[in-house]
């Protein structure tokens, strides 16, 4: 709960992505205001711009 309102926030776990996605790292974070659900995916990746 953030100030009554349901949140849940997810964390990239290290070391999971491969190929492609190796190094990635971020958050998912997911935020249900009036019923309704938002998600929010803030990442990086090493040597992208």
């Amino acid at each position: 709960m953030t100030r009554g309102e349901p949140q849940l926030q997810i964390g990239v776990v290290p070391d999971s992505g491969s190929g492609g996605l190796s190094g990635l790292t971020g958050t998912l974070q997911i935020t249900m205001v009036d019923g309704k659900h938002t998600c929010d995916f803030e990442y990086s990746l090493p040597g992208a711009d």
